[in-house]
């Protein structure tokens, strides 16, 4: 594997302390203490939503398991972030998009995790649209673009599937074993086997039979980031984050602006 193919990926894991609140007054308590972190979103938007709990489709079976304190990510990392540097926010700009910097795209299409049929799988979705995006940046978005494959996650990673799981163990997995492209295992949607085929495989029209030589694709550096600023120097400098949102029906229906604390039940990668 080549060294331009090692992306250093910082994600955005569960990191506010809502994450395991389930009353009102953890809610509460969360927004007080990352209170430096939501005041512009506060000025900006008009101020704190705190969102009921519902027992939606969407709480009832979240695609999000986040992993236990015990067992988040620790920070993996090979050289100190810019945004760990004194006045490192007088180079962030006023707007970023990666899906337009100077006319060109580096994030990859959307994609619906329920096609062909449900599958809870918004972990994986969020972890390798990153890693995608993230490799497309780090290359300088040179042809072909970088489409990495969800499904052998689900398939070979052994902690999560479409009943759900964590974005740490997507990350996990790249740095460990390596991701594929999308053309080695194409998205089913299901629980699938891991074996040499289903990892890597092609057919003919009598036979079909695992790829031996593939590209893997591995990550070297990964971990938290919090703080606003410190989230947009990290997307603006090295590519999109994943992120964990409280995507509730309450959300979906009635939200039209403000912070809000609500249990995270989604997994999205931030592009701007």
């Amino acid at each position: 594997m080549s060294s331009r193919l090692l992306v250093v990926v910082l994600a955005l894991l569960s990191v506010l302390a809502a994450i395991e609140a389930n009353t009102h007054h953890r809610h509460a308590s969360a927004a007080d203490k990352n209170r430096p972190q939501l005041r512009f979103a506060e000025e900006r938007h008009g101020g704190i939503e705190e969102m009921t709990r519902t027992d939606s489709r969407y709480l009832r079976k979240p695609c999000l398991r986040p992993p236990k304190p015990s067992a988040r990510a620790q920070l993996v990392k090979s050289y100190p972030r810019t945004w760990e540097f004194p006045g490192f926010e007088a180079s962030l700009p006023q707007a970023w998009d990666w899906r337009n910097v100077n006319g060109i795209n580096y994030a990859g299409p959307s994609r619906n995790q329920h096609i062909p049929v449900y599958c809870g799988s918004c972990w994986v979705f969020g972890g390798v649209g990153t890693l995608s995006d993230r490799f497309n940046v780090a290359r300088r978005n040179r042809w072909p673009p970088t489409f990495l494959s969800p499904q052998e996650i689900i398939d070979c990673g052994g902690r999560g599937n479409c009943q759900g799981g964590s974005v740490t163990d997507v990350f996990e997995y790249a740095k460990e074993k390596g991701l594929v492209h999308e053309d080695c295992n194409v998205y089913r949607a299901t629980n699938g086997k891991c074996d040499d085929f289903h990892r890597c495989g092609s057919c003919w029209p009598d036979n079909c039979f695992a790829i031996q030589n593939y590209t893997r694709y591995f990550v070297k550096d990964y971990g938290e980031v919090m703080g606003r600023e410190n989230m947009m120097s990290e997307i603006f400098i090295r590519g999109p984050i994943a992120c964990s949102i409280g995507a509730t029906q309450k959300f979906e229906l009635n939200y039209t602006g403000g912070v809000y604390a609500e249990k995270l039940t989604l997994e999205v990668s931030r592009i701007g």
